[in-house]
């Protein structure tokens, strides 16, 4: 009997061979270097998180890839900060979204951040929360990757798409959500815009990997930007990996700041690392024999 189910399978799946999905076509600014280095909010290490400095830092330490955090202010406008308040970063309190674009101009984005001796390089030296408006014209060529943030709303999907056409950046960004409804409103706004799998998205190609099914999986984006765990759930592995690249998508690790780790998941076959400090990937694809310099 086993026998005869263990054959039915096997007519099954070789009958199914031919449906299986196509493979996504890459992001060609991730494609363009073996190893991508992503600066995490700019690079936050060395810099208050989100602000030009960080940007600034990032570009200077060999980051490919600026990525960031948005939210709405007040008047509707796309502002670069991760929480939907802005009590972590600034000398201020409250929602970023009960702030014009002026008043959130005049907080002390550098407040908060301290360096290794615990001081406080950056207050009182004009830190500003920028507009995406403002990173787009300071860094014109630079890949980045821009996360909408779901505290303020769903008006933030029109509001990025909007600015993505205005500054013609679709080949030059990567749009990204953990909120996996924002980015299918945002696909049908702008389908040309890559993206990445959001939260459940990736759950789905995560259980389907296990049972080799992933095959037949037609990913709604092309990166998956994942953690090493999500809860109790070792999501970085050989197998995982190998999974993606059958279907061409992008695995980018985050937040990962240990170099013996990034070492580790270089050699695993990693694309990308999202880093705090993008000096150490440069180090650690050097020991991982992987190459960073464009391909």
């Amino acid at each position: 009997m086993i026998v005869i189910v263990l054959l039915g399978l096997l007519v099954l799946y070789v009958a199914a061979l031919p449906f299986r999905s196509e493979p996504v076509d890459r992001v060609p600014f991730f494609a363009a270097q073996d190893v991508t280095v992503i600066a995490h909010a700019g690079a936050q290490g060395h810099a208050p998180p989100n602000t030009m400095e960080a940007f600034d830092a990032a570009m200077e330490l060999g980051a490919h890839v600026l990525e960031m955090d948005l939210q709405l202010s007040a008047e509707g406008e796309v502002v670069v900060i991760h929480d939907g308040t802005v009590d972590a970063t600034t000398d201020g309190s409250g929602r970023v979204d009960s702030f014009t674009v002026a008043e959130l101009k005049e907080l002390d984005a550098g407040y908060h951040f301290t360096d290794d001796e615990g001081e406080y390089p950056f207050r009182g030296e004009g830190v500003e929360i920028p507009t995406l408006r403002e990173v787009f014209e300071r860094y014109p060529d630079v890949p980045m990757i821009i996360e909408m943030k779901t505290d303020s709303g769903d008006e933030i999907i029109g509001a990025v798409a909007e600015l993505v056409s205005e500054y013609d950046r679709t080949g030059t960004v990567q749009v990204a959500s953990f909120e996996a409804s924002f980015l299918r409103r945002f696909r049908e706004k702008k389908p040309e815009v890559p993206t990445n799998l959001g939260v459940r998205e990736a759950g789905t190609f995560y259980a389907l990997h296990f049972f080799g099914l992933h095959r037949w999986y037609r990913p709604p984006g092309e990166v998956l930007q994942v953690p090493e765990r999500f809860g109790v759930l070792p999501v970085l592995g050989g197998r995982f990996v190998g999974a993606a690249g059958h279907l061409r998508l992008d695995v980018q690790a985050w937040t990962i700041n240990d170099p013996d780790r990034m070492v580790e998941l270089l050699e695993l076959g990693v694309d990308g690392i999202i880093t705090d400090y993008p000096e150490r990937v440069l180090e650690a694809a050097a020991r991982a024999g992987r190459s960073v310099v464009g391909q």
